[in-house]
């Protein structure tokens, strides 16, 4: 008798597992191409009108794809557990294994087993894959700038890509640049601002330096006591130094984690601003693989107490979780960048206060 119960534990458990898996994978295609979606839309607009081959668009798609996938993991899983679990409520699937003496935990266990171990994969797929491919992302956008530097530029948004200067135009066509706007941000003095009609920008032969030429515009020079405006029909800028795809270093966001330990174990920092951006990275590194399991552990009793199946529910409660939770990892992330509370602490805290909320949850559903 007990062998015969143990059995059919196991065949619950199984079923849940694939009544779980089905909804996550049509989840994850569904929310990985609502994230790309405005890559795409963006994308078709830079071949269109920027004359930008549409495999090297098509590449910085694919190296964007690990990133957007390391978003969509955790927020399918728990996309997946509501949609599952709360058809197991409303068909009283739930009711039934209770009038047999069988307790909800036995199914939510096998669930939160497997979304611990997508935890797991995800921080092996953030640490190898995600760092490398955002490095070669943008490399590759370097390599694009080179050889169409206009391809950077969009109407109406500041470009902050060179240093010592921000961009704004209203129009990009080829090479050309109208209405355009420069400001040069300078130490203990006000801002230099440049303002043309238009201007056309090409890169040096040697791919090294952006040579933009500017038409019809004023300059305004701060002085010591006053503001000087200068006119001008035709002035060249002096050439604004790129760095080539080859030089790049690696962002601590792409560093690996032998890298990154590496970097924190040398201690060859400049100032410790550098080595608690690195302190960041690390724990973020961590407490952000984790994220799958604790959207699970919250949705796994959200589902059984909400007692309903349908998409628009199960959607809902995922983004509100989903929605809370990044509201939380920000402003963790942004106070632990800043020394307030050691990353140590501040990057966990979202991990925390999520986990606080699915034991809970779980004790409810479990006495419901």
């Amino acid at each position: 008798m007990q062998n015969a119960f143990i059995a059919s534990l196991n065949i619950l458990r199984r079923y849940t597992l694939k009544e779980v898996f089905v909804p996550f994978l049509m989840t994850i295609c569904l929310f990985t191409f609502i994230f790309l979606t405005g890559s795409i839309v963006k994308m078709a607009d830079t071949v269109l009108n920027k004359g930008v081959g549409l495999s090297d668009m098509l590449k910085i798609l694919g190296l964007a794809l690990p990133e957007v996938f390391s978003f969509t993991l955790p927020t399918s899983a728990l996309a997946a557990v509501v949609l599952a679990l709360g058809s197991f409520s409303q068909n009283n699937e739930l009711r039934a294994m209770k009038a047999t003496g069988i307790n909800p935990l036995t199914i939510m266990i096998p669930v939160l087993m497997a979304a611990f171990i997508l935890s797991v994969f995800a921080f092996v797929f953030n640490d190898q894959i995600v760092t490398s491919a955002s490095f070669e992302k943008r490399k590759l956008v370097k390599k694009i700038l080179f050889k169409n530097p206009s391809s950077i530029f969009e109407p109406n948004r500041f470009v902050k890509d060179f240093k010592g200067y921000i961009f704004h135009v209203k129009g990009v066509s080829g090479n050309r640049l109208d209405q355009v706007i420069i400001y040069q941000p300078q130490e203990e003095q006000p801002t230099r601002t440049i303002i043309a009609e238009r201007g056309e920008i090409v890169a040096s032969p040697d791919g090294g330096e952006l040579v933009i030429k500017l038409f019809n515009g004023t300059i305004d020079e701060p002085g010591k006591d006053e503001l000087y405006k200068l006119d001008f029909e035709t002035y060249s800028m002096p050439p604004i130094s790129v760095e080539s795809a080859a030089k790049i270093q690696k962002k601590p966001r792409e560093l690996r984690l032998d890298e990154l330990l590496w970097q924190l174990r040398e201690d060859n920092y400049q100032d410790e601003k550098e080595k608690l951006r690195d302190r960041t990275e690390l724990q973020r590194r961590f407490s952000f693989s984790l994220a799958t399991f604790v959207f699970v552990l919250v949705g796994l009793p959200t589902a059984v107490l909400v007692r309903r199946g349908e998409l628009i529910w199960s959607f809902g409660i995922s983004m509100t979780v989903v929605i809370a939770y990044y509201v939380l990892y920000v402003w963790a992330g942004t106070i632990a960048n800043y020394g307030f509370i050691p990353p140590e602490v501040a990057l966990w805290f979202p991990n925390f206060v999520l986990m606080l909320i699915g034991i809970f949850l779980i004790k409810k559903a479990v006495e419901s």
